[in-house]
């Protein structure tokens, strides 16, 4: 079933009155990650007959503006300055004029930091900001006034999480009933992997005999890796058959690499780097591994779940909402690397508890964390809001 994002969002506006509705979703990149992934998903699932989509990173381009592009659609890339770039929100006031764009929607706080102001002035009608993830609560003093302040320019707030949306409470002091909790999604109708494990296993050099650990995310500090790499020594006195699938790319891969080489793991660890095949790397995992210290709703974790894994994961964000402790996988604490070797040996060791928690987990993202499901409660958002009224005052004039 294809479900189309605004599809309620002034559904009959653009029938009647014979004009697209422009949609422009910001973020900070287009690269590997999971936010960056929804944005592809809503480009992907959106009714071109009615809307039209663009996507706009403040700083890199990456794969998904890539994949963005591959469908027709325009990215705009504007390769901020690090540090405060004052010439973006003139860049984006001009964007937003000659699009001719009726709906902004920010994905975290640089976009909204630096287009909401841009948008209203350049006409833009409605303002939709969606918060995912966040390492550093509390903010500045300075960055918690600005958030605060520029929530009350936005008609729609979205956390991906319940964590996600005490801390805008807690620390933003944004009201709650402002903030609407839609969690993350994915497509559970995906194709499974059809290729040969003992073939992909071939390919990347692991004996059929070992067991396979592994995790996909990009490769910087907040995903906890070295963490992980810490583990590994501990995990491998007591499984010495055991090959870690490290799979993604990011500013640390250096560094990590140099990690596992001073541990002597040698080829115990493959850095496979970026890879589009995912779903076939997941095929061959004994465990899946997210070491984060902070999260909001890991598009790799349900993945993994729904490709039936046993996972473990950290106890932060939304994990301990997603992943049922000792049900469909095991929490531990983040930067313990003691807590992961147990948690991964013990899983290791038990092939009856891990077929237990694959089933488990499997159903539980079919369930809760559908894509259908996610696009659904977008639309009903909007649905509830006055969006569709200023759409059609907008159409009208």
């Amino acid at each position: 079933m294809r479900i189309l994002w605004h599809r309620t969002l002034c559904h009959h506006s653009a029938a009647r009155f014979g004009t697209m509705i422009r949609i422009m979703h910001l973020s900070s990149s287009l690269q590997f990650g999971g936010l960056e992934r929804i944005i592809r998903n809503f480009a992907a699932y959106l009714d071109r007959k009615e809307y039209e989509f663009s996507a706009c990173a403040l700083d890199a381009d990456g794969v998904f503006g890539e994949e963005i592009r591959a469908m027709g659609l325009p990215v705009f890339v504007l390769g901020k300055k690090p540090g405060v770039d004052t010439r973006l929100p003139l860049a984006l006031y001009r964007l937003f004029r000659r699009e001719r764009i009726d709906i902004v929607h920010t994905h975290n706080f640089a976009p909204l930091l630096y287009a909401s102001i841009p948008a209203r002035l350049a006409g833009v009608k409605v303002l939709v900001h969606t918060e995912h993830a966040r390492m550093n609560f509390p903010d500045t003093k300075r960055r918690m006034v600005a958030e605060r302040w520029l929530s009350r320019v936005v008609d729609v707030i979205t956390a991906v999480s319940p964590q996600v949306k005490r801390d805008l409470v807690r620390y933003e002091k944004i009201r709650p009933d402002r903030i609407q909790v839609i969690w993350n999604g994915i497509d559970t109708a995906a194709s499974v992997s059809s290729i040969c494990p003992s073939d992909l296993r071939r390919t990347l050099g692991i004996a059929p005999e070992d067991h396979i650990v592994g995790g996909c995310c990009r490769l910087t500090a907040q995903k906890g890796v070295t963490y992980l790499l810490q583990a590994i020594p501990g995990i491998l006195a007591k499984h010495p058959n055991t090959v870690f699938l490290i799979v993604g790319d990011g500013d640390l891969r250096g560094e990590l690499e140099r990690t596992a080489a001073d541990l002597g793991l040698g080829d115990r660890v493959i850095f496979t780097g970026f890879r589009p095949d995912v779903a076939d790397l997941l095929s061959i995992l004994d465990v899946y591994v997210l070491p984060s210290l902070f999260e909001g709703t890991p598009l790799g974790l349900l993945e993994a779940m729904l490709a039936r894994k046993a996972v473990v994961a950290t106890r932060v964000g939304s994990n301990s909402e997603v992943v049922k402790d000792g049900m469909c996988g095991r929490l531990v604490e983040p930067r313990r690397p003691d807590q992961l070797c147990d948690a991964i040996s013990s899983l290791l060791s038990s092939p009856g508890e891990r077929a237990r928690m694959e089933a488990l987990a499997c159903e539980r993202v079919r369930s809760l964390f559908s894509l259908d499901r996610m696009m659904c409660e977008y639309e009903d958002q909007s649905a509830g809001h006055q969006l569709r009224t200023r759409c059609k005052a907008t159409l009208a004039g």
